[in-house]
């Protein structure tokens, strides 16, 4: 990542800063106007980004916080600096007034609620200022709009979805910047129906976008598409050197899932032959971390999530698949829309791949990451199996028993 003070020096009137993800610190010292294109600026605890002159103007960025106090402001600045489509994840000084935002929650799971029928929650929030509030979610609406200073009671309804839809999205409260809370759900036909249902959090200090620090069921929330680099089927792309990565993740994700399935991720550590030296190799739900702990399967919102540790010594090459479980031949990719593989590196977010074009296929080679000339590497498989899981880790050297 960039360092952003390195892109505005000797700018004066208007910077365009280029669609990326870029590191504090950052202090604006003469008037100008930073148009960031949904750039995103990750502050440390003590790496504010300030503005210090008057006259400066702040549009369309993404300032966050990755210290583990949300207290500690993000942003310093005085009255007069123009902030628009700027959201902000963490504090804020305005002026020498503080924006708390530890009275907003970062997101709610609503669990499973009743399918085919409305739906509803409510929950408290405290702003520190007059504030509006809109859904960004098909389907779900929230009340009342306009949110006075103080403590607010919030409700959300949601309208009759199928059995089956997935449910994620985020919740816009705007007042000088946009702050956001992200929702997740999951309409099932067994499911209560939820009639205002009280929905909590603990207002306490929290991470910002680090997936370590997540709660183990919540999906990390995303960079707009533009933040982060997308990636093409059959691309191989250099990622960073080996002494300077410690950790990547790759998290299954999808728009929405048309009926229940059950998507289980295989992660295959690979030999210079592509294949298995040992049984043990294959991490899946039935052996969830290699030797050392290199690779781990977790699971966010019931979606696989390989976390591979690359200080825990050679990984060689590994092979990140994804399959449907069971023998049903009907279950397969078609009944889930849009599916992607988000990557994080370091805990930040940088690339995404979309699984285009499946539809029959149960059994997906998604991603393989391993090492080349000292450097990890990322290369796009995105090869699907009609013959499922078994093919699948046959071709890898794994014995799968009938």
């Amino acid at each position: 990542m960039t360092q952003i003070q390195t892109v505005i020096d000797g700018c004066s009137g208007e910077c365009r800063i280029p669609s990326d993800i870029y590191h504090s610190p950052l202090k604006i010292e003469h008037p100008c106007r930073i148009v960031g294109d949904s750039s995103v600026i990750l502050c440390g605890e003590e790496q504010p980004a300030a503005v210090v002159s008057s006259g400066v103007e702040l549009r369309d960025l993404r300032i966050e916080s990755l210290s583990s106090e949300r207290t500690a402001p993000v942003l310093i600045c005085p009255g007069d600096t123009v902030l628009d489509n700027v959201t902000v994840r963490g504090s804020i000084e305005k002026n020498g007034k503080l924006s708390d935002s530890s009275g907003i929650p970062l997101s709610f799971d609503l669990g499973q609620f009743a399918a085919d029928c409305e739906n509803s929650f409510v929950f408290d929030i405290n702003v520190t200022e007059n504030s509006s509030i809109e859904s960004c979610i098909s389907n779900v609406h929230v009340s009342p709009r306009e949110l006075a200073e103080g403590e607010n009671r919030i409700k959300i309804k949601i309208d009759a979805l199928k059995n089956g839809i997935y449910l994620f999205g985020v919740l816009r409260i705007k007042s000088d910047v946009i702050r956001e809370i992200y929702i997740q759900g999951y309409a099932a036909d067994k499911a209560p129906v939820c009639t205002e249902q009280l929905l909590t959090y603990v207002r306490q200090p929290q991470a910002g976008l680090s997936v370590k620090n997540l709660p183990a069921e919540t999906v990390p929330p995303e960079y707009p598409e533009n933040a982060v680099t997308v990636l093409q089927k059959g691309q191989r792309v250099p990622i960073g050197r080996l002494d300077a990565i410690e950790d990547i993740k790759l998290l299954f994700s999808c728009d929405h899932i048309d009926r229940p399935l059950d998507i289980d991720g295989y992660a295959f550590i690979l030999d210079s032959s592509n294949r298995v030296t040992k049984d043990d190799d294959l991490v899946f739900w039935g052996n969830k971390a290699s030797d050392h702990g290199a690779v781990r399967l977790l699971t966010t919102n019931g979606l696989p999530c390989f976390d591979i540790d690359t200080s825990a010594g050679n990984n060689g090459k590994i092979a990140v698949c994804y399959s449907i479980y069971g023998d049903d031949p009907d279950e397969t990719f078609k009944y889930i829309r849009d599916p992607y593989v988000r990557i994080f590196i370091d805990n930040t977010e940088r690339f995404r791949f979309y699984l285009n074009g499946l539809s029959l296929e149960k059994t997906i080679n998604a991603v393989e990451v391993y090492e080349h000339g000292g450097v990890w590497k990322l290369h796009c498989v995105g090869a699907g199996y009609r013959a499922g899981l078994k093919r699948m880790c046959e071709d890898y050297g794994v014995d799968i028993s009938d």
